[in-house]
């Protein structure tokens, strides 16, 4: 069957020698490869100058092939444009967070990177998070849009954990991504991933709350920093503050952007931040740009002069949105292998010994028998786990137990004093007792004195005794 199908390639090479000017050797030869396989191909036809290959790792079994200078076409060009109408149909699905404090300018700032008033400022009395979608249509695709804002952030007496919230609000959206993809059908999932997270900073107001949101969410996010309201400082003065916020963040390991370390665009992002923007939503007079309205005159938002306002919509919405979404994804695939994991290892105990028992050491050579530890440690007892190691739960844990230590301390020296005293009472007791015992003792000798004298006929004056019986008489 291989001669027969060499012969019958033989005979097309042989057919298109009149193109051999145009079809150079090393691709006949990859037509021959493709048409009876590339072992075969091996075997009979060889053109080793034209050939370049790979093969520096033995424990690989593919062979790859680079040609050069082919002067033809077999359509894999389209594929590019192929993936541009699936993504034009489908449209491109981006979460973004903004997070700062109260009046930093969130929601103006979302405002005027998409040109659009596609939010508004949130409704007073609103807490924690708020999210909002949006379908931003263009002439050929549109971008299904979701925006998260925190309202109230930082309005508490105690901001210890005023960073919590938005801290679950990302760890949940991961688990929820991975229970939805476990349903049978998944047309209906809901992506709540976030993509990036833009934190604004007042200017020239950097407090312990951002530090320490900031640090948690460069674990979790694609985190941004941006300076809010620039206009406020002048050119000197907010250089100096963004060369403090560097300081600060590499001081306190707040990584920026950090699931994007291995993309080639991240030493250009790490060498831009932190960057100053002006927010507004006025129109400046007499032409088409927003800017913000001075005694002295207006300032546009787009001036580079005073802004990083066209850098950062560069940044984020023309050169590297898909980066965010692919960054995100490759991280999302690290938490859902340790999730997974977890919630089988949780299970080992669950697991009786007439069951099927799993491989706990190499879960991976379970199979799809893995599946029933999913259904045995499922969601509510994955939140229950997720309760138990939040960090507020375990300060809660520990304050309830330093006062019920306190408790106990106090109670013990109650018993202690009780105890005591409770000693002292049975000690004079005790001694009363003996008193009474000795009494008794003497009372018994006397009797058989009495009864000595009654016996012998002795003749005894009460008055002249001085036992304790005479004296009883005597009274």
């Amino acid at each position: 069957m291989v001669s027969t199908r060499r012969q019958q390639a033989m005979v097309e090479a042989e057919s298109i020698k009149s193109f051999e000017e145009k079809v150079p050797p090393k691709s006949l030869n990859l037509l021959i490869d493709q048409y009876f396989g590339e072992n075969e191909a091996n075997k009979h036809i060889s053109f080793q100058d034209e050939f370049m290959i790979d093969n520096a790792d033995p424990n690989k079994s593919e062979i790859s092939t680079q040609l050069n200078k082919v002067d033809w076409n077999v359509g894999i060009d389209q594929i590019r444009l192929q993936q541009e109408r699936i993504i034009s149909h489908k449209g491109t699905v981006f979460n973004m967070l903004v997070a700062g404090r109260k009046n930093v300018g969130k929601t103006t700032l979302i405002n005027s990177l998409f040109d659009e008033p596609i939010t508004s400022a949130s409704k007073p009395g609103t807490t924690c998070l708020e999210m909002k979608r949006f379908k931003i249509v263009d002439s050929t695709t549109h971008l299904n849009l979701t925006v998260i804002e925190t309202t109230g952030f930082g309005d508490n007496v105690n901001n210890s954990y005023g960073w919590l919230p938005v801290v679950n609000f990302i760890d949940e959206s991961m688990r929820s991504y991975v229970y939805q993809e476990e349903q049978p059908y998944r047309n209906n999932v809901v992506d709540r991933r976030v993509h990036i997270c833009l934190y604004l900073i007042e200017p020239d107001s950097l407090n312990v709350l951002d530090v320490l949101t900031m640090k948690e969410l460069s674990k979790r996010v694609n985190l941004l920093p941006i300076i809010s309201k620039c206009d406020i400082l002048n050119l000197e003065s907010l250089k100096d503050f963004k060369t403090r916020l560097k300081k600060i963040c590499e001081v306190q390991d707040i990584e920026i952007c950090s699931f994007m370390k291995t993309y080639d665009e991240y030493e250009s992002i790490k060498k831009l931040y932190p960057l100053s923007t002006i927010t507004s939503d006025e129109m400046i007079p007499g032409s088409s740009k927003l800017g913000r309205n001075y005694k002295w005159g207006y300032v546009a938002i787009d001036n580079p002069e005073y802004s990083d306002f066209l850098e950062l919509r560069r940044l984020l919405i023309n050169d590297n949105l898909v980066d965010f979404i692919k960054s995100t994804e490759q991280y999302y695939e690290t938490c859902r292998a340790e999730l997974l994991k977890t919630r089988i290892l949780k299970s080992k105990k669950s697991f009786q010994d007439n069951e099927v028992t799993l491989d706990f050491e190499n879960v991976d050579a379970n199979g799809l028998q893995n599946y029933k530890a999913y259904a045995i440690f499922n969601k509510s007892k994955m939140d229950n786990i997720m309760v138990e190691w939040c960090p507020k739960f375990i300060e809660s844990q520990v304050k309830i137990k330093r006062k019920f230590n306190k408790v106990i301390d106090i109670e013990e020296n109650k018993f202690m004093e009780w105890k005591k005293a409770l000693i002292e009472k049975q000690t004079r007791f005790n001694n009363a007792i003996e008193l009474m015992y000795k009494d008794i003792d003497l009372l018994k000798l006397e009797c058989q004195e009495l009864e000595y004298q009654v016996v012998t006929g002795r003749n005894t004056n009460p008055e002249n005794s001085t036992t304790l019986v005479g004296l009883h008489f005597k009274r």
